[in-house]
């Protein structure tokens, strides 16, 4: 699935997520060369203009709130993973950033660090990202269906 397949190629919705990208990378006090490098990557990837990601990036509160479908899930929590490993350090209010709009998603505690932790295994282990998000899939697909049957 290519990334703008995974947001079904809306605006908006890209948009939302490149001003959380922004949001969480400036949790630490600085938005470093490399993280604003990939929030800007990411955006072209995704099939924003350069004129609308430094749009976003210059008035995040004109981005309209919109929360992604259960399918686009790991792929947002992905993206923040990387993005807090960046600059080669994870500052505790990045991973308290990320918990929190993973609750946002409605990821409970352990679906949450097992997800975090599968992410961050298989970046350090240079797995392809298409590897890791399949494996995400399954997670949360298998975590969402043994909670239905609850």
């Amino acid at each position: 699935m290519s990334l703008f397949n995974m947001f079904g190629g809306k605006k908006k919705e890209i948009k939302f997520h490149i001003s959380n990208l922004l949001a969480l990378a400036m949790t630490d006090g600085v938005v470093d060369k490399k993280e604003l490098n990939f929030i800007t990557d990411l955006g072209i990837k995704l099939g924003l203009t350069k004129a609308e990601i430094i749009d976003t990036v210059k008035n995040p509160s004109n981005v309209q709130v919109k929360l992604p479908r259960n399918k686009e899930v790991g792929g947002y929590i992905y993206d923040m993973v990387n993005l807090m490993i960046i600059d080669g350090e994870i500052h505790p209010k990045e991973m308290t950033y990320c918990k929190q709009y993973a609750h946002a998603l409605g990821l409970e505690d352990s679906v949450i660090d097992k997800t975090l932790d599968l992410i961050l295994t298989d970046v350090a282990r240079k797995m392809d990202e298409s590897v890791t998000k399949e494996r995400l899939e399954e997670l949360l697909h298998k975590v969402h269906h043994l909670s239905k049957m609850d």
